[in-house]
């Protein structure tokens, strides 16, 4: 993929947090017993199918179907939206319930909450970074056979990442095999975690 086709990296996760908005504002009205609680715990189930669409089942060197990684995308979207408005909703509806001493805290115990989920999206990238490795199915890369003169390997077997330059039809993701699946337990105990913890405490 040339980098004036990057853009459709992103198509997929725009759709998802299009549907997401819609999704926060339809439920609730068309199941009155759904508010933010429902909406919150669901959305992290979100990410279970994110990781088995994205998994690849195959071999260390294959790359899986662009339709996987679009529905994985679209359900990013979805999670995002979702679970980011319905988790600062609930947060805030429990600090006004819990009486003054947290209500003049309100603020302190929200801007916890979003900067750890912003060190979440700083060390997600982090680790992937650190630990997958991105290269052609011989492990390398290959941007001097693309830009040799003349061109020995086509744009669709380059896998090529410059300042301004991106070509990755030649890519594949090593390691993934491993760290999918880790991500894909990991993000199945935070839902139930989740799930369990409103269930125990989340009336309101």
């Amino acid at each position: 993929m040339p980098q004036y086709d990057q853009w459709k990296t992103f198509i997929g996760v725009g759709v998802g947090s299009l549907f997401g908005v819609i999704m926060y504002r339809v439920l609730p009205k068309v199941f009155s017993w759904m508010d933010e609680r429902y909406l919150f715990a669901g959305s992290t189930w979100l990410m279970v199918p994110v990781w088995l669409l994205t998994i690849d089942y195959v071999s260390a060197s294959a790359v899986p179907p662009v339709g996987c990684f679009y529905a994985a995308s679209v359900l990013c979207g979805i999670y995002v939206v979702v679970f980011s408005v319905s988790a600062e909703t609930f947060l805030s509806k429990k600090i006004t319930m819990a009486g003054p001493l947290y209500q003049s805290k309100a603020g302190y115990f929200i801007g916890v909450c979003f900067s750890v989920m912003s060190a979440g999206r700083f060390a997600g990238p982090l680790i992937i970074g650190a630990v997958t490795k991105l290269g052609t199915t011989s492990g390398s890369i290959n941007c001097n056979n693309l830009f040799a003169v003349p061109p020995l390997i086509s744009q669709s077997e380059a896998c090529c990442i410059t300042a301004n330059t991106y070509y990755t039809d030649g890519c594949v993701l090593y390691r993934n095999q491993i760290y999918y699946p880790i991500m894909l337990g990991w993000s199945f105990v935070t839902a139930a975690l989740t799930a369990w913890s409103l269930y125990l405490d989340g009336a309101y």
